[in-house]
């Protein structure tokens, strides 16, 4: 998934809205407080108290990280750059091509891509038609 200047969505670990990289995080490129479960339906990404509560300073060449106090991120930003992001995947037949690609190989099967695309529409966008 894209940025709306082409760049990853998930470049520096989305420290553009003020989340932390997460050196430790699996899958690599998470921030802190981002995780991923399994759950019934797939892989679900989410959001820990710490992605909102964990700051860092640096004082004198130190860096410090501050667990449980207020960070300061914008997540009404983040939210709606992912949302404009899954939206020009979902209705950009080029973009969601390139897409398919990345997720599903280089001959995905229109089964696979209806699958994809329907996944797409029912995680984001459950009021969205089909």
């Amino acid at each position: 998934m894209k940025q709306a200047n082409g760049a990853p969505f998930m470049a520096d670990s989305l420290s553009r809205y003020g989340y932390l990289p997460n050196a430790d995080s699996s899958p690599p490129g998470l921030p802190v407080g981002f995780t991923v479960a399994n759950t019934t339906n797939g892989e679900t990404l989410g959001l820990t108290c710490a992605a909102c509560h964990t700051r860092q300073i640096t004082a004198r060449g130190k860096t410090y990280r501050i667990d449980g106090g207020p960070a300061i991120v914008d997540l009404e930003s983040f939210l709606t750059d992912l949302e404009l992001a899954v939206g020009t995947l979902l209705n950009t037949p080029a973009v969601f091509d390139a897409f398919a690609q990345s997720v599903l190989g280089p001959s995905p099967t229109s089964e696979q891509l209806t699958a994809l695309r329907q996944e797409g529409r029912i995680g984001i966008f459950p009021s969205t038609p089909s």
